[in-house]
This record gives structure tokens, sequence and C-alpha cells, in this order.
């Protein structure tokens, strides 16, 4: 079975696929598996179901049920999420697949530049404020001024690696009840309550050129974004997280400035704070799931081992400890 599946979810923008396609089809690894989710029958003008598989769902489909099916669907043990418009360049999988020998690493981020002819950071992985905001890592830096890799929270889905097996555990993974928008930062803060790492690859390249994230209306993004913000909140800290969010609700009055557009926002962020009980659901889910991702750890050879918990003491109340050989020798002569 491949290593690697190359997802594309092509639900809104199919006219943006042909760039995307051709970009990867040029420069796919060897074992690997290509799926493109479509709501809509294809065409294939160019006759690629021989390299391509063209997954055709139910129309009105979401971004996140088009994601989970893709998980259900997908063989290999990496699944890689790549927006419609995004494009690649030779061996850009190479260095991000290389952090998955870390068994604690469940997420990579590859550099995502704005176009091929700037040379300027559109994400290179997410940030969460405590109060509930999303922000692109690395935004509008220069390439010649980014910092070299290491943790993040986890990737954007513009390109985006995921350890599969590990999104299936999760209790919710790409959760419609949060908006297309911020699927992406709803898995990273589940992965991260589980112990898991996600890490940025500065070294894998890839392009945004004309892809964007679904948008939604005032009142869905803004009920999506208190859902976010409640499903998580232990995870980033109660305190800080309730100081902090009334400034976040401030700044999105005075950033949408039209009182219809303030009036729907105010209203989807009342209504998600309704739903006390599916929060509740959602952080006994994750608490079961434990930490799974802290129970690995790496030996001073390279090798990934999994600890386990300790062993109990003996019901005697001790361990002996084992005899000498001098000790031997002497019980052996008075015997």
């Amino acid at each position: 079975m491949p290593k690697l599946s190359i997802v594309i979810p092509a639900l809104d923008s199919p006219e943006l696929l042909e760039g995307t396609l051709v970009s990867v089809l040029q420069n796919r690894p060897d074992d690997c598996e290509l799926v493109v989710l479509l709501n809509c029958a294809y065409d294939d003008p160019y006759d690629l179901a021989g390299e391509v598989r063209f997954v055709v769902l139910p129309q009105m489909q979401t971004l996140g049920s088009a994601l989970r099916s893709a998980l259900e669907l997908c063989r290999g043990s990496i699944l890689h999420v790549l927006s419609v418009g995004v494009e690649v360049e030779e061996g850009w999988t190479d260095a991000a697949l290389r952090h998955f020998q870390d068994n604690r690493v469940a997420a990579v981020a590859p550099l995502v530049l704005r176009s091929r002819s700037e040379e300027v950071v559109w994400s290179c992985g997410l940030e969460y404020g405590a109060g509930g905001t999303r922000r692109r890592r690395g935004f509008g830096q220069s390439l010649d001024k980014l910092r070299s890799g290491g943790d993040i929270l986890g990737p954007s889905l513009y390109a985006a690696f995921y350890r599969a097996d590990v999104l299936r555990a999760l209790p919710a993974p790409f959760d419609d009840r949060v908006t297309a928008e911020l699927l992406d930062v709803d898995v990273a803060l589940q992965l991260r309550a589980a112990g898991y790492r996600a890490v940025v690859e500065p070294r894998s390249f890839t392009y945004r050129e004309a892809a964007v994230l679904p948008t939604t209306t005032p009142f869905a993004e803004a009920r999506g974004a208190e859902r976010l913000f409640w499903r998580n909140a232990p995870a980033v800290g109660w305190l800080r997280s309730v100081v902090s969010h009334p400034f976040v609700i401030a700044g999105e009055v005075v950033r949408r400035r039209s009182f219809g557009a303030i009036t729907l926002a105010l209203l989807g962020r009342l209504t998600a704070c309704l739903e006390v009980l599916a929060y509740g659901k959602h952080h006994r889910a994750l608490a079961a799931l434990g930490t799974p991702g802290l129970a690995y750890t790496t030996t001073s050879t390279g090798d990934h081992i999994r600890v386990d918990a300790a062993h109990p003491r003996s019901s005697t109340g001790g361990v002996k400890a084992p005899k000498t050989a001098d000790h031997r020798r002497d019980d052996d002569a008075i015997a």
C-alpha cells in the first residue's frame, strides 16, 4: 500500500484543479496515491483516471465531510491535504515525510509561499491566541528572513501532512461544527491535547497561487469561531481564554463595521454559547483519548520506543536486588 495519500478537495473551485493537478503529477513522489474529491462529475479531458483517483461525493458536501471521507478512502499512512489552486515543486514531500519517523509527530506544515514569482511567506503553520484568534504563522515575511523549522501548533489546510491513523483516533477530525476556515486549527488543538507534536518544514516548498479557503456568512463564521473557542478552552487554559475572549469579540465588532454584519456575528456567537452540552461531550471524549503522543521517546541511538506505565510493585513491599556472583558462590559453599 502507498505510504503517502495526496488529497486535493476540489468541491467549490473545480476550475482551479488543472494547475494543481498538473503540478502534482509532474513532481509526484514514488509510492503514493493521488485522490481528487469532487461534488460533480468530471470529464477527465486528459484521461488521467489511471494515475488519479477521482471520487465524486454527494452534492452540498462540506470540506470537513469530504476530508473525513478521504480518511476512510485513502490507503496511505500519511495523508497530505493540498488545497485546489496550490502548486508544488519537485521533492516537496521528501523533507516533510522524514519527520514522521518520530512517532510523536502527527502533523507537518510545509512552507506555503504566496506565488512562484514572490518569495513571500503566505503560511508556515498556524498560531491560535488564547482568546480565540487564528493566525497564519510567518505571514508576509520574506523568505530570506524566515526562521528555521521547529514545533508549531499545526499546518494550515492550504498544504498539510497528517498521520492518518492518529486523525482517525481523534474524537472529531475535520468537524463541520467549526467553519471550513477553522478546521485546521480545531484538528491542531486536538492533536496537541493528545500529546502529539506538529512541526514546520521550511525545505518543503508549495505555492499558494490561486488557492483560497471557503468563506461563509458572518453568522456562520462567528458561530464556528465561538464553537472552536469553547471546544478547546481547556487545552489552551481556562483563565487565559476567558480573560482574553472579550477583547477578541470587541476586535471583531470594530473590524466588521457594518451594523448588519455585527448583529449577525454576535447572534452567531450567542447561538454557539448555548451549545454547552456539546462542548462538555467533546471535552470528555478528548480526555478519554488520553495523551498517546507523549508515550513515545527517542533513544540516544535514534530509535523510537513506546514508554508504557511503570510496573506495579510486588505485594511483598519491594523487589529483592539480584545477587552478585560472590554472593552466589558463598551460598553454594554453605549448601
